[in-house]
């Protein structure tokens, strides 16, 4: 008797921790094929993202591949990718001037034109989803963290956070007279050196455009970025307090031996 009560322990001990593994995979297959966006999900391997592009792409709710957004004046494809931790659309323009036919003011119309189309797509966002949800810190390098933007906006919902970053062209060329100009207001060494760099400049292109990266993130693994990025703000700022203390120490020591040569005189 005793012996059977032991081997149906184990036997119900087993079935229970086999039961445990198994909601434990449910739960992880749940995540990974909870998708972002569409139908897509950072988590999936490379084949099963690949396979639902084409059926994506057979349902029309991709053009070859591309995620088609319509504005107010135009009509955007943006790349559909997958990175480590994201869905991930993208969409660059560059347009090429030649340096004879820009100026200035010609600049400025270019770039203006840029920041108004980009900041058509953040209204599309910050009315999707009410608002921004948090605020990256701008003390500190993003580029260690994969966020080599320049810019960046955060949404999110119940179940996904999302990620704009931009980069906009922001180069004002002058026109060959306005150049003209420039050299003959500067100084006599600094115009030498500009006048040996003007023929190329008349001649060079110029570049406007802008750069849009959309990532699509689960909250759990962007909180975790987040917490991280935020971190190591507040250790930044912490560091350059100290490093201010230790300066107006070094400053004051240096009053008081300044006070103690006066005596020594």
């Amino acid at each position: 008797m005793r012996k059977t009560l032991v081997i149906m322990l184990i036997i119900f001990g087993f079935t229970n921790c086999k039961n445990e593994i198994k909601n434990t995979d449910e739960n992880l297959i749940k995540k990974n094929h909870t998708p972002v966006f569409l139908s897509l999900s950072p988590s999936m391997s490379d084949k099963e993202f690949t396979n639902e592009i084409i059926n994506l792409n057979d349902a029309r709710k991709l053009n070859e591949g591309k995620f088609e957004i319509k504005t107010e004046e135009n009509y955007f494809y943006f790349s559909v990718g997958k990175t480590k931790n994201t869905i991930r659309l993208s969409y660059s323009v560059i347009s090429t001037i030649s340096a004879k036919n820009i100026s200035y003011e010609l600049s400025d119309k270019y770039i203006e034109q840029d920041k108004k189309t980009v900041h058509q797509f953040i209204e599309i966002f910050e009315s999707n989803y009410n608002g921004q949800k948090y605020k990256l810190p701008t003390n500190i390098d993003l580029t260690k963290y994969g966020l080599n933007k320049e810019h960046y906006n955060v949404y999110q919902d119940a179940s996904k956070t999302v990620l704009f970053g931009y980069d906009i062209d922001e180069v004002r060329y002058p026109s060959p007279s306005e150049l003209e100009i420039v050299i003959r207001n500067e100084s006599f060494l600094d115009g030498l050196a500009r006048e040996s760099q003007t023929e190329d400049q008349r001649n060079r292109p110029c570049y406007f455009g802008y750069v849009i990266l959309i990532d699509y993130y689960y909250n759990e693994d962007f909180e975790k970025l987040y917490k991280k990025i935020q971190s190591d703000s507040i250790n930044s700022v912490q560091g350059e307090l100290e490093k201010g203390k230790k300066e107006i120490e070094r400053k004051k020591k240096l009053e008081n031996n300044i006070r103690n040569n006066l005596k020594e005189l």
